[in-house]
Parts: C-alpha cells; sequence; structure tokens
C-alpha cells in the first residue's frame, strides 16, 4: 500500500473519532431549565416580599421505578423586588416541586408535572404568599352561673381557608359552668375577622358579635366573658 492510501486512511479514521467525539459530547451536553418570577403578598395590595427563599425540589425516576422522595436541587432568596431566578439541568423526573418560605408568612408549596416546564423558554412563575397572625381568645363563665349555660363561640367571615392549623369556621361549644379555656389559631394577617358567640346564660338567651383584627407575626387577644 502506497504512502498516499496510508494517509487516506489515517485521515479517515481520525475525522471517524474526531466525529464520534463530538456528537458524544452534544449528546450528553445537559439541558438547562430556568425559572424566575415575583413574589408577592396579596394582603398588602400586592407588595413585593423581599428575602423570601424559593427552593426546588424533584422527585426521580431512578432505573424505571418511581421514587417516592423529593431531591433537594437549588434555592435563591428574592431581591428588594420581589424578584428570583433560579437555573438548573435537566433530569428524567416524575414532578417538581417548589417551595417558598418567609418568617410570618405561610408556605406556600406547588407541585408541577416536567411537561409544563419548558426547556426552551424561560418559565415564569409568579407566586402570592401570606402572612401570618394568630388569634388567642380567653373564654370564662362568670358567676352567676349552672350546669345548663351554654356558649357556641364561631368565627364568620376572613379566615384563611385549607390550613391544617388554621382557625376554622366551625363552632365551639362549651356547656355547664365554670368554664375556664384558651382556643387559640393561625390565620393570614391584615384581616378583621367576625365572630359570633350564641350564649344562654341562667335560662336566659342572647347573642354577641364583634371583629379582631390579625396583626402580622402577632397574636390577637380576646378575653372573653360570659
Amino acid at each position: 500500500m502506497n504512502t498516499f492510501f496510508k494517509y487516506i486512511i489515517i485521515l479517515s479514521a481520525v475525522m471517524l473519532f474526531v466525529t464520534a467525539f463530538f456528537l458524544s459530547c452534544k449528546k450528553n451536553k445537559p439541558i438547562a431549565i430556568t425559572i424566575s418570577g415575583r413574589i408577592s403578598d396579596p394582603n398588602q395590595n400586592n407588595k413585593s416580599i423581599a428575602d423570601a427563599v424559593v427552593s426546588i425540589y424533584q422527585k426521580k425516576l431512578d432505573n424505571g421505578s418511581y421514587n417516592t422522595n423529593y431531591k433537594f436541587i437549588s434555592s435563591t432568596t428574592t431581591d428588594a423586588g420581589g424578584l428570583y431566578k433560579i437555573a438548573f439541568n435537566k433530569d428524567n423526573v416524575i414532578d417538581y416541586k417548589i417551595i417558598i418560605e418567609k418568617e410570618n408568612y405561610f408556605v406556600s408549596e406547588t407541585i408541577y408535572n416536567p411537561d409544563k416546564i419548558s426547556t426552551e423558554d424561560n418559565n415564569i412563575l409568579n407566586y402570592s404568599i401570606y402572612p401570618k397572625s394568630w388569634i388567642k381568645v380567653h373564654i370564662r363563665s362568670d358567676n352567676p352561673f349552672n350546669s345548663t349555660d351554654k356558649l357556641s363561640f364561631s368565627y364568620f367571615e376572613n379566615l384563611l381557608e385549607n390550613c391544617g392549623s388554621c382557625c376554622t369556621y366551625e363552632p365551639k361549644v362549651f356547656i355547664g359552668n365554670a368554664i375556664d379555656t384558651v382556643i387559640k389559631c393561625e390565620t393570614w394577617a391584615y384581616k378583621t375577622v367576625g365572630y359570633q358567640a350564641f350564649i344562654t346564660k341562667n335560662g336566659v338567651s342572647n347573642i354577641k358579635n364583634g371583629t379582631i383584627y390579625t396583626p402580622q407575626g402577632d397574636t390577637a387577644m380576646l378575653n372573653f366573658y360570659y
């Protein structure tokens, strides 16, 4: 074999190697996902929330099996304008979970199907999180009282619903004498919560209505004596 043909064979082998190398690199190059948006407080006219922590988790599909646990990917904090941005590499996942946290706010959790998250465009995901407050009511029956006395105490407006630890509209009923107890629960802040009490005392029935204002990060106190 002459030198020319040897040169052609070597050159072809080199070109095949280089082509395979670049194709392999292209194939293994990670696909980037970008998520950004704004976090605001709807109870304060959609005020921007600075220093909120935005975290992203993923539930992976490992070796063809579902993994029930979420794995942390990345997190960031919002700037003074409530803006955030996170970039991460696409993986073989079942779904994503985005968690937003800030002191004296209720935690927000949202789950996304990966098909809804674009790998070509920036994903704009804006969120509202609600400021937290507590209501503490001291209920006490005063003399004179007897065993037939009854109180049905309930809230009737402006509660945050669908929260496991929050106040509810379900009435709290107390029967008998010597009632002295405290009920405490969470709700959203910057609201005027209405309450209503149906009272039977010494055979006489009446209704009392009132309101409680909920400050953020603090406890609204009410002494209800009957």
